[in-house]
């Protein structure tokens, strides 16, 4: 028999790790799995120095100590891959070395590394992704960072500090990294900065000899001499649980759910740099896990997951009869801070005040709304009257 967990985490990075404090420290059992390491992006970050109440601390050092508080706290984390996820009441999670169930599901399974996709990138000795994994094995040699981010010119400024010489090479003629890291960089004297620069092709046979550089505003190509390649060239969203559950995703691959990480799926929720959103930092993640173990608690209590409603929705009063729009009416109950409230999808969205009624969101595209559901959602034909409860 499948043993079952309150809350199950899929993803040990900081927006995992968050919800596992915060689960726990509500009294509930959470299994947080993660497949290859925990800390997720952050651990291989040379410094940390946007961490509030931490001017200046290693990624590794971090991923640390927020995996010690989740495991001091009780949490239970297996090294495990999740496979796949079978939602229901209670949902089950598949494994490559067993099976759960659990109440509530957060995936917070963050994001992967994308390459430059050139010939010889998977068999090369010489290519990296972790400067403060490979960095010491260059020591005193002449190496390369390529990206534009923040993430790469801290790469580079480590480097510099180990390395003879490093260059870093950007596709773009400005940089989208920290100011403050342009200008360290800037001022490091072993250091170069190569503007609209792409790489074309890398060289040698088992080991990486150089590159083959490309300018993009002139279009001349020229040689570079280097022992090794570290690649920070951006990251794609893991969200292939995600799909298989039929949770949506905007184009990126981000899945698209609002700052309440709810997704449309009962008693699965989105947290961490997977989710749909305009800032993607540490503390946002922090901050993602926080909210989505915390509504997950909020679904146990009730008894039930949490509904998330989609753009087109009208809350009525059921103490003050409203019109019905056109389009089909649903009817929920809920006992939340009291009163029924009914839900009318209707052909325009519209949210009215409601006495006592549960919390409401409004954050395009949609409307979240918090609620124990304690009766199947019925549908009735298009301006009908007030569906009746069952």
């Amino acid at each position: 028999m499948d043993q079952y967990f309150d809350i199950i985490i899929v993803g040990g990075g900081p927006a995992g790790l968050t919800a596992a404090v915060y689960a726990r420290r509500a009294g509930k059992s959470v299994l947080l799995l993660e497949r290859e390491s925990f800390g997720g992006q952050i651990a291989s970050s040379p410094k940390v120095e946007n961490f509030p109440g931490l001017p200046a601390v290693s990624g590794a050092e971090l991923a640390e100590r927020l995996y010690s508080q989740a495991e001091a706290l009780g949490t239970r984390i297996e090294l495990e891959e999740a496979l796949e996820i079978q939602s229901g009441t209670p949902s089950r999670v598949v494994t490559d070395y067993g099976a759960y169930t659990a109440g509530a599901v957060i995936l917070a399974t963050g994001m992967r590394r994308r390459t430059l996709g050139l010939a010889g990138e998977d068999r090369l000795a010489g290519i990296s992704f972790c400067a403060v994994c490979d960095g010491a094995f260059y020591a005193g040699q002449d190496v390369a960072v390529a990206g534009g981010g923040s993430t790469a010119l801290q790469d580079a400024l480590y480097l510099a500090d180990i390395c003879r010489h490093v260059t870093v090479i950007h596709r773009r003629s400005d940089f989208r990294a920290d100011p403050i890291l342009v200008e360290r960089a800037e001022k490091t004297a072993n250091l170069t900065l190569l503007r609209s620069t792409v790489v074309e092709a890398l060289e040698g046979s088992e080991r990486l000899t150089g590159l083959t550089l490309r300018n993009t505003a002139v279009g001349e190509v020229s040689p570079l001499p280097v022992s090794a390649l570290f690649q920070a060239v951006g990251l794609l969203p893991e969200s292939r649980l995600a799909r298989s559950l039929g949770v949506p995703v905007d184009e990126a691959g981000f899945i698209a759910v609002g700052e309440d990480c709810l997704t449309p799926i009962p008693g699965i929720f989105a947290a961490g740099d997977l989710r749909a959103k305009e800032v993607r930092q540490l503390t946002t993640a922090c901050a993602d896990g926080a909210v989505a173990a915390l509504a997950a608690c909020a679904g146990l209590v009730l008894g039930l997951p949490l509904l998330c409603l989609t753009p087109g929705h009208l809350l009525k009063n059921p103490y003050r009869p409203l019109g019905v729009p056109g389009g089909l009416c649903c009817s929920l109950h809920s006992s939340r801070r009291g009163g029924d409230f009914s839900v009318w999808a209707g052909s325009q969205e519209t949210v009215h005040p409601m006495e006592r009624r549960p919390p409401v969101f409004r954050r395009p595209p949609g409307v979240y709304l918090m609620a124990k559901v304690t009766e199947t959602v019925t549908c009735c034909s298009p301006n009908s009257p007030p569906c009746a409860t069952q």
